[in-house]
């Protein structure tokens, strides 16, 4: 899900792996050159690993709670601000921009939890068989269904769903069992294979790969 983040000076008051893709802008904001930097799009982007200029903007944003600058904002060249997350001393940030009137531009971070995909449910049954299933995260159930399903069948498990501790219960004729896993940038999110054995999560072990840029601009990979 795309998340909305220039907001209306009005609505302010009132308050992932992928590959990095082409994506050059001019820069502005504290950096005062004319380096262009082709943006990043991995999920995650470290603060630290920031080029300069827009690693000058995040920290002031995070220490005094807001950036404001008449110039381009570097970090909106290095970064969709709608599927990136920047992160900072183990927490997670998005970035909202507050356009104020024609000239200044305020920039906050808010502290979240990154968003995953849904975890997944696979029979490892003979024959069709009807489970019903508990999903918990982080001590919230967020699904609890019967399930028929197929030999081999794997069905989503719809939910809105990020980093952080699960817990899953399965109850049937054939089998009552439970499991717990974790999610984080380390490990995916969970495949849930339910058989006459019990509960089996499979997780991919994650070897994060996180932006640098040069001195010209180019992205570099870490």
């Amino acid at each position: 899900m795309k998340r909305r983040t220039v907001l209306s000076a009005a609505a302010f008051g009132s308050v992932a792996l992928a590959g990095c893709l082409e994506g050059s802008f001019g820069d502005g904001g504290l950096g005062g050159s004319n380096t262009t930097y082709e943006e990043c799009t991995h999920s995650i982007i470290r603060v630290e690993n920031l080029p300069k200029p827009a690693r000058s903007e995040a920290q002031s944003a995070l220490e005094d709670g807001v950036y404001e600058t008449t110039d381009q904002v570097v970090l909106e060249t290095v970064m969709d601000f709608g599927e990136s997350y920047l992160r900072q001393n183990g927490e997670y940030y998005t970035v909202e921009i507050d356009e104020e009137g024609a000239d200044e531009r305020r920039v906050r971070f808010v502290e979240t939890v990154p968003e995953t995909g849904n975890p997944r449910v696979l029979s490892g049954f003979e024959d069709e068989t009807a489970v019903e299933l508990a999903i918990e995260y982080d001590g919230e159930t967020l699904f609890e269904e019967t399930l028929e399903l197929d030999e081999g069948e794997s069905v989503s498990a719809e939910g809105e769903f990020g980093y952080g501790g699960y817990r899953a219960d399965v109850n049937s004729d054939a089998v009552i069992d439970e499991a717990a896993w974790s999610v984080d940038e380390y490990y995916s999110q969970g495949e849930i294979v339910v058989s006459e054995d019990g509960i089996d999560v499979q997780q991919a072990v994650v070897d994060p790969a996180y932006c640098e840029w040069d001195d010209d601009g180019a992205l570099l990979m870490q």
